[in-house]
């Protein structure tokens, strides 16, 4: 039975920087220990769209994108999550990283893009998209600056 065919969320990050996929790796696997990626799709500032392959490595071609594979987007939430990641999120001010939408129009369209793609994936297997959320909706709220957006 595919991991598609239940229920599923789609969990949107941003990556906190400014780095590629090769320096992002390095800190999941040398500095965070993990044994396979973060996230099913990386989008770049100029739209690209990266998908994860059954190896766990990146690839452009969505003809090797392989959703199955359970990726480290939001502890306790993998098994039934599919992650999104755009590259940024964040500007330096004094030399401190505040969090800022810094998603480019070509990046926003890649996230639309890459949404409806997860869509038809889980429809084709007769699963079901329950929710999409940001990363930070994942936990509790300990600013207070949760948005209701219903």
């Amino acid at each position: 039975m595919s991991r598609l065919s239940k229920k599923i969320r789609i969990a949107i990050h941003c990556s906190a920087g400014f780095t590629l996929i090769p320096a992002i790796e390095k800190y999941w696997y040398n500095t965070l220990k993990w044994k396979s990626p973060g996230y099913h799709i990386i989008v770049y500032q100029d739209g690209t769209k990266w998908y994860v392959t059954k190896s766990g490595k990146y690839s452009t071609d969505v003809n090797e994108f392989y959703p199955e594979l359970v990726t480290n987007g939001v502890q306790g939430f993998n098994q039934d999550s599919l992650h999104i990641c755009y590259i940024g999120g964040v500007e330096l001010v004094n030399n401190v990283y505040k969090a800022k939408d810094t998603r480019t129009d070509a990046q926003k369209a890649g996230i639309i893009d890459s949404i409806v793609l997860l869509f038809d994936l889980v429809n084709k297997q007769n699963g079901e998209i329950i929710d999409i959320l940001g990363h930070r909706d994942f936990s509790k709220d300990k600013n207070g600056n949760y948005r209701d957006w219903e």
